[in-house]
């Protein structure tokens, strides 16, 4: 969650830099230069804690069902719905 902040307040300055340049009154090249290295920074940072938050979800969920027997599921016979 706390990577999701920056990332908001990014592309609201991302929005401003697109507004200005709208505008006709663009800011200088080193602020806009600023903004694209914390908008990469800050999305990079995102991807990787989504990926963590990903692979972690999948190993509780996943861990040593390849150890486990298969199950079987009942006959066609009308016992239980499948």
């Amino acid at each position: 969650m706390y990577f999701v902040i920056p990332l908001l307040i990014v592309a609201g300055l991302v929005a401003v830099v697109h507004l200005r340049e709208s505008r006709e009154r663009p800011l200088s090249r080193v602020l806009v230069g600023v903004v694209a290295v914390l908008a990469i920074a800050a999305s990079v940072a995102t991807t990787v804690q989504v990926y963590r938050i990903g692979e972690s979800g999948a190993q509780a969920v996943w861990n040593g069902v390849a150890q486990q027997p298969a199950r079987t599921h009942p006959t066609s016979t009308g016992d239980a719905p499948c």
